[in-house]
């Protein structure tokens, strides 16, 4: 019997929070509104997802596991007037500025640690990663990723990823820029090490080797 009072009962609270009534009183014709209840939340909640995928990658003599996590966190209403706020739209041009700053912030922090130039370090790699690509017709699961890591046209539109001949690599560049010029050098066979003195040692050598394909 409790079981069923209290669904009912959080049941009707659901239903008054969520639902806004207007009633007319018959006695004088005039039109009541009724104010309309809120859901709010105490301040710092959040709405988490979190999707895991995991899956064995080839390697030789050993055995190596790699693991994706992807988390989606939302913030919840504190203030009844956030119901009434206008959400931030953003363009597909900051969208994609976004995710190239989320891809290679954290990435150049963590060379940093390893005492890599982590900003110079990671134009390096994009530019040759793009000059001598993973991208072979038995690529494994590890090298898929490193290749799309370390491939910046692939977050932004079209246009934004054309290469011509005066994409340069001036630090002058908006940051993104720098990221999509790295990639434009590779691509047109430019010398990295020349356009990149501050990394000396790739980090990509640590992780393979360049051959030449007949």
């Amino acid at each position: 019997m409790l079981p069923r009072t209290l669904f009912a009962t959080v049941a009707t609270v659901l239903q008054m929070a969520a639902s806004m009534t207007l009633s007319k009183d018959v006695t004088s014709g005039k039109l009541l509104h009724r104010e309309r209840r809120l859901l709010v939340f105490p301040t710092g909640t959040v709405m988490q997802a979190t999707l895991g995928v995991s899956t064995p990658v080839y390697a030789p003599d050993r055995t190596v596991l790699l693991s994706l996590g992807f988390q989606l966190v939302f913030g919840l209403p504190t203030n009844a007037t956030l119901w009434h706020t206008p959400p931030d739209i953003m363009s597909k041009r900051e969208i994609s500025n976004r995710a190239l700053r989320n891809t290679y912030l954290p990435l150049e922090s963590f060379l940093e640690k390893y005492g890599f130039d982590g900003r110079k370090c990671v134009l390096r790699s994009i530019c040759e990663a793009a000059h001598s690509p993973f991208q072979h017709e038995e690529m494994d699961l590890l090298e898929e990723v490193v290749h799309s890591v370390l491939t910046p046209s692939q977050e932004v539109q079209p246009e934004e990823a054309f290469c011509n001949e005066s994409t340069g690599i001036p630090d002058s560049l908006p940051l993104e820029k720098q990221y999509l010029a790295a990639e434009c050098l590779g691509k047109s066979a430019g010398d990295c090490l020349t356009a990149y003195p501050e990394c000396p040692h790739s980090p990509l050598d640590f992780i393979s080797k360049e051959f030449k394909v007949d």
